[in-house]
C-alpha cells in the first residue's frame, strides 16, 4: 500500500515535470518572437531615419530646433562700444559712424 502511494505521487510529479517543461517550452518561442518583433520594429524606424537622412530631397540630419525659426529676431548691434564710449584696450580703435554724445 505504501508503495503503490509512492508509484502514485511519483507518476504524478514526473507528468506535472513533464507539463511544466512543455509550457516553459511554448512560453519560450512566444517570448523570444515578441522580443524579435520589438527589435524589426527599431530596426525599421532606424532604416527610415537614415533612409530620409541620405535623400537629397530631405535636409540633412539636424536637431528640429535648429531648423525651426526663432521666434524673436536678435536684438540690434549697440550703436556705441561701450555705456560712456570710453576707450576699451581690448578692441582695436574704429572710427565711429557717429560722434560719441558723451564727450562733448
Amino acid at each position: 500500500m505504501l508503495k503503490d502511494h509512492i508509484r502514485e505521487l511519483v507518476h504524478q510529479v514526473s507528468v506535472m515535470s513533464e507539463e511544466q517543461r512543455r509550457r516553459e517550452e511554448q512560453d519560450e518561442p512566444t517570448a523570444l518572437r515578441r522580443k524579435y518583433e520589438l527589435e524589426l520594429v527599431n530596426l525599421k524606424v532606424e532604416a527610415l531615419l537614415v533612409r530620409s537622412c541620405r535623400s537629397s530631397s530631405v535636409m540633412p540630419c539636424v536637431p528640429l530646433w535648429h531648423t525651426q525659426k526663432p521666434l524673436l529676431p536678435p536684438p540690434p548691434p549697440p550703436l556705441f562700444p561701450s555705456p560712456l564710449c570710453a576707450p576699451n584696450p581690448a578692441h582695436t580703435p574704429v572710427a565711429r559712424p557717429f560722434p560719441c554724445l558723451h564727450e562733448n
